[in-house]
């Protein structure tokens, strides 16, 4: 697996995420900022099959809605930190195009390859949803300050 490294100016913050699961429990993690995080992703495309299972079954999926669409990440949470937000009481799903929901803090986030569509079109299609969490706009300069204090208030 490759790295990129760079160097840049950052505020750190700490962040206190609450448990979308109803618990309530909060998990306090460090964020770094900066202007500009990443370019625009695509949440994952899911099948006509998948969301019917999603449905059925009232899972919680960790991005808006079950229908793809581009975002630009506010935060990205890294290896270092991705232990604190995974769900271990929960089990690991797979999806009938064969795609895997992992659970975490903020519901399943959707990874891997789609049977279904390599079947389909002869090519392999792999979908990663990297915790894409969406927050407002920022307008000024300490304003995430205040936008970061309230996020994931679930």
């Amino acid at each position: 697996m490759g790295e990129l490294q760079e160097t840049f100016n950052s505020n750190e913050l700490r962040v206190t995420l609450k448990d979308n699961h109803g618990f309530g429990k909060l998990h306090s993690l460090p964020v770094f900022t900066k202007d500009k995080l990443t370019s625009i992703t695509k949440t994952a495309e899911l099948s006509r099959i998948d969301k019917y299972f999603i449905k059925k079954e009232n899972i919680t999926i960790a991005q808006q809605g079950l229908f793809s669409r581009k975002v630009l990440p506010d935060i990205i949470i890294g290896q270092d930190l991705l232990n604190k937000v995974i769900d271990h009481e929960t089990s690991v799903i797979k999806l009938p195009s064969g795609l895997i929901l992992t659970p975490t803090i903020f519901g399943y986030t959707i990874s891997g390859a789609s049977d279904k569509t390599a079947i389909l079109t002869k090519n392999s299609t792999s979908e990663c949803s990297s915790l894409i969490i969406a927050t407002p706009s920022l307008t000024a300069k300490d304003d995430y300050k205040e936008n970061i204090k309230h996020l994931y208030e679930f």
